[in-house]
C-alpha cells in the first residue's frame, strides 16, 4: 500500500510526493518488528522443572514473561510449570503458582494489567514427583496435547538442586521424550561440588543426554558487556593486537559485592566464595579476554579455543593464593549451628585474592589476578589490562602506565586510560596528563536491554549454544581449582585472614597483588590505594 500525506501552503493545496512503505522505513533511525504469522508446523513445550522455587520464580519466569512482552516466543508454545505439591502445599495449579509465587515479580515488568492476564492464559501447571515415574508419563500425555500432532519441540528447565539432575535426565529420556522433534535440556550451576563429582555429574547427564542437547547456564556469559568482549578483540584488529604479553603487564579481574551472605549463610558454607563465583563465572569471563581467535563464530569453534586456553593454566596452589572471612560471619544462626554440627569454626571464604600463571606465548610471563569477595566496599565487576610502563628516561619521563578496562557491572563500559598533553598556556612540551578514551557502547542504544537470563533462554529457544557452558570447560575450570580447595578445607589449613565488612578486602591481599607488579593509580595518575571509581 502507499501513504499520502497533504499540507496547505498560502491557501493552495500541493500534493505531497508518494511515500511507500519503503521510503518510510529507510528514513527511521530505528525499526521494531512484530511476528504476525502464527508457526502451523511446530509446537514448543517449555517446561520448567522446580517452578515453585526461589530461582524460578525470580529469575526464570520474569525472563520468560519479558520474552512474551516482548513477542520473540515462538507463537506456538505452551509454558508448563512442574513441582511436587507434596513440598508446596499452597500450589496445585495454574493459579495458585500465579498467586502464591510468581506475581509479585512479574507484576514490576508489566506496563499495563492485560500483560498478566495473557500471559497466564498461557501458563500450565502439572505436577511431578521424581520419586514417582508416574507422574512423568502423566507430563508427557499432557504435553503430547500440547502439541496437537504437530512437531513437538520440547525444552525442560532444571532449576533444581543438582542431587535431582541425575534422576530428572532419566525420566525426561525415558518417560517423556517427544516422538518428532527436538529435546533440549537447561542446567543450573553448580556444576558439581569438586573436579571428581563434576565428573561423576557430566557422566550421569551423558548416559542420558548428547552434549548438543544440554544447555549449562552461566549467566555471567549473556551479560551484555561480556557479549562485547569477542567483538572488541577480533573485529578490531588494532586494539585486538594489544591483548598479548609484548604489550600487557598485569590482567586483573576483580568481582566486588556490597553485601555479606545474610539469609544464605547456611547454602553459601557449602561452597565459599571460589566455587560460588571465581572458578565458574571469572573463569569463565577470563577465557573471553585470554583466548586466541576462533576458526569461526560456530559455538563449537568458540567453545573449542575456552578449552584450550583453560588447559593452558596451571593448577593454582596456597602460596598463589589469599582468604579472608569478614568479621561478623561466625555470629549468624546459620554459621553458628553449622559449627557447633562440626566442632569447630567455619573456614569457609568470603574473600579471595588469587594470582594464576597461563603457559602459552600470547601470555607468558604475565601475572593474572583474580579478587572476588563479599561484603566489601562497593558493588562493581571489572576486567583490567594494565600495559607495560615506558622507561623513566623515556621522552615524557617517568609516568602512570596505560590501562585497558572493561566494566562489567555497573554502569558497563569500555574505556581506554591514555596520557594526553597538559592544556594551558603555561604547560611546557614534556608536561601531560591522565585522560580517558571512553568507547561508550550505549549512545545508540534504545530501550531496556535485555536480561542476561533472558537472554540465555531465547538461546536455547533458537538452538544457540554459544553463550553456554560445555563439558569439558566444566572439568577443566576443576582441575585449576581443585587443588588450591583440596588445600584450604585440609584440616590443617589455617583459618582464613579477617577483614571488616565495607573494606577492600584483608591488607594480606594487597601485598599478594603487589608483588606482581601491580600498581594502583588515582585518578590523576598518582601511585596509591585511592584509585577512583574507574
Amino acid at each position: 500500500g502507499k501513504l499520502r500525506f497533504s499540507r496547505s501552503l498560502s491557501q493552495q493545496q500541493i500534493p505531497d510526493p508518494i511515500v511507500t512503505p519503503l521510503d518510510f522505513v529507510t528514513e527511521q533511525r530505528y525499526v521494531c518488528t512484530a511476528q504476525v504469522r502464527r508457526d502451523v508446523d511446530r509446537h514448543l513445550n517449555l517446561v520448567i522443572f522446580g517452578a515453585a522455587g526461589d530461582l524460578a520464580k525470580k529469575k526464570t519466569f520474569p525472563s520468560i514473561f519479558q520474552l512474551h512482552l516482548n513477542r520473540v516466543l515462538p507463537s506456538n508454545i505452551s509454558v508448563v510449570a512442574c513441582d511436587d505439591p507434596g513440598y508446596h502445599s499452597n500450589i496445585s495449579n495454574a493459579e495458585t503458582l500465579l498467586q502464591n509465587r510468581l506475581k509479585p515479580y512479574l507484576e514490576k515488568e508489566c506496563s499495563k494489567p492485560s500483560d498478566l492476564r495473557e500471559f497466564a492464559e498461557n501458563l500450565q501447571f502439572v505436577p511431578v514427583d521424581f520419586k514417582d515415574a508416574g507422574t512423568v508419563r502423566k507430563l508427557d500425555e499432557h504435553l503430547r496435547s500440547n502439541a496437537k500432532k504437530l512437531q513437538d519441540n520440547r525444552i525442560f528447565y532444571l532449576a533444581l538442586p543438582p542431587f535431582l539432575f541425575e534422576t530428572a535426565v532419566k525420566f525426561i529420556r525415558e518417560e517423556c521424550w517427544p516422538e518428532n522433534g527436538y529435546t533440549r535440556v537447561i542446567v543450573e550451576k553448580p556444576f558439581g561440588h569438586d573436579l571428581q563429582s563434576a565428573k561423576a555429574l557430566g557422566s550421569q547427564v551423558a548416559q542420558y543426554l548428547q552434549e548438543s542437547q544440554v544447555y549449562r547456564i552461566d549467566h555471567y556469559l549473556a551479560k551484555n558487556m561480556v557479549l562485547n568482549i569477542l567483538a572488541l578483540r577480533f573485529a578490531n584488529r588494532e586494539l585486538g593486537r594489544l591483548f598479548h604479553a609484548d604489550n600487557v603487564s598485569i590482567v586483573r579481574i576483580t568481582f566486588k559485592e556490597d553485601i555479606n551472605v545474610a539469609g544464605r549463610a547456611g547454602y553459601f558454607d557449602g561452597y565459599g566464595i571460589i566455587r560460588d563465583v571465581m572458578q565458574n563465572h571469572l573463569l569463565q569471563l577470563l577465557t573471553l579476554v585470554l583466548m586466541e581467535a576462533p576458526a569461526s563464530l560456530d559455538p563449537e569453534d568458540v567453545r573449542d579455543e575456552k578449552v584450550k586456553v583453560l588447559k593452558q593454566f596451571r593448577p593454582v596452589t596456597r602460596e598463589d593464593c589469599v582468604v579472608g572471612q569478614y568479621d561478623g560471619y561466625q555470629d549468624d544462626p546459620a554459621i553458628q549451628a553449622i559449627n557447633e554440627k562440626q566442632g569447630y569454626k567455619s573456614k569457609c571464604p568470603t574473600f579471595a585474592a588469587c594470582v594464576l600463571h597461563l603457559d602459552n606465548e600470547r601470555w607468558s610471563n604475565v601475572p593474572i589476578i583474580m579478587k572476588a569477595g563479599k561484603s566489601l566496599e562497593r558493588r562493581s565487576t571489572i576486567v583490567r589490562l594494565q600495559f607495560k610502563k615506558a622507561p623513566p628516561n623515556s621522552l615524557f619521563g617517568d609516568q602512570p602506565q596505560n590501562e585497558l578496562v572493561i566494566r562489567i557491572q555497573p554502569d558497563e563500559a569500555i574505556y581506554y586510560r591514555i596520557l594526553a598533553k597538559t592544556p594551558g598556556l603555561s604547560a611546557r612540551a614534556h608536561e601531560v596528563q591522565r585522560t580517558i578514551l571512553d568507547l561508550d557502547l550505549r549512545k545508540e542504544e534504545v530501550g531496556r536491554l535485555p536480561d542476561a537470563y533472558e537472554k540465555l533462554i531465547h538461546d536455547v529457544i533458537q538452538g544457540e549454544s554459544h553463550n553456554f557452558v560445555r563439558a569439558d570447560e566444566v572439568e577443566e575450570g576443576w582441575r585449576i581449582f581443585d587443588p588450591l580447595l583440596q588445600s584450604l578445607e585440609s584440616p590443617s589449613a589455617p583459618h582464613p585472614f579477617p577483614y571488616a565488612q565495607g573494606t577492600r578486602g584483608p591488607p594480606e591481599a594487597d601485598a599478594l597483588i603487589n608483588s606482581t607488579g601491580y600498581r594502583r593509580y588515582t585518578a590523576t595518575g598518582v601511585q596509591g590505594l585511592a584509585q577512583d571509581f574507574h
